[in-house]
């Protein structure tokens, strides 16, 4: 079964565009048998809060997704552990 690790920023259930982008693109890869969890970054700036990076990578060494889906808003945090191993697959829909 392929892991996904969604990258975002803000309350993933807010209804913003994005965020229900996300949704829709989260359910959809439900449906097709990968399993999907979320990662909250607390930062919505374009540079990632303090700890964010140490964190994303903390569950990225403990859980190991297949691939890290990256929200555009937290496009630094995803640059910051791009050498980490997952595939990181960034979703362009806002620039930053």
């Amino acid at each position: 079964m392929t892991s996904c690790l969604i990258l975002t920023a803000g309350d993933p259930t807010h209804p913003s565009g994005g965020h229900l982008y996300n949704q829709r693109l989260a359910r959809a890869l439900t449906d097709a048998g990968a399993a999907v969890s979320w990662h909250v970054g607390s930062s919505t700036g374009p540079l990632p809060a303090p700890g964010d990076v140490a964190r994303l990578r903390q569950r990225l060494d403990r859980e190991r997704p297949d691939i890290v889906l990256v929200d555009s808003i937290v496009l630094a945090s995803a640059l910051a552990i791009r050498r980490s191993g997952p595939r990181i697959v960034a979703l362009m829909y806002y620039l930053p």
